[in-house]
């Protein structure tokens, strides 16, 4: 049984963790919508919503020893759908400016990094191929040591 300014509290805090949590959810979605790997996405929502918990149980502890009831549920859902109905639009516009900002630097790292790979990735078998068609190091060319000159009789 909680008294009432637990109740106050607990229902206040409910209800802006169901804010909170709408939107950093809303954060998240757009972010991840950068990432092609679903196993990157998967693992994000799950350390998301494991970090959430954690952190929300941990604010409900103080207040009420973590006392949750199903009228709280409802008021954590109804804090979501708050955001969600009034406050997403505005969040999601500052969210894709956010992103757009750091886009160029992404790209460019990116690029950096395919071209690093591109060079650690040479195979065995391409390079037997570049050194058939002359393209390797020393070009082709045997080296001038191991040539013998070619005398013409006249």
């Amino acid at each position: 049984m909680m008294l009432l300014p637990q109740q106050v509290q607990a229902i206040l805090y409910h209800l802006l963790m169901g804010w909170f949590y709408g939107c950093t959810f809303s954060f998240l979605c757009s972010f991840t919508s950068y990432f092609k790997g679903k196993l990157t996405i998967t693992v994000l929502e799950l350390l998301f919503h494991t970090a959430f918990t954690c952190f929300a149980y941990w604010g409900l502890f103080s207040i009420n020893g973590g006392v949750t009831n199903l009228y709280l549920v409802l008021i954590f859902m109804s804090g979501v759908f708050i955001y969600y109905r009034w406050y997403s639009a505005l969040f999601f516009h500052l969210y894709t400016r956010f992103f757009l900002l750091f886009r160029p630097i992404y790209k460019k790292i990116i690029l950096v990094k395919l071209k690093i790979l591109g060079i650690i990735k040479v195979s065995h078998t391409t390079l037997a191929r570049r050194r058939k068609r002359g393209k390797h190091k020393d070009g082709g060319k045997e080296k001038e040591e191991t040539k013998k000159p070619v005398e013409k009789i006249l």
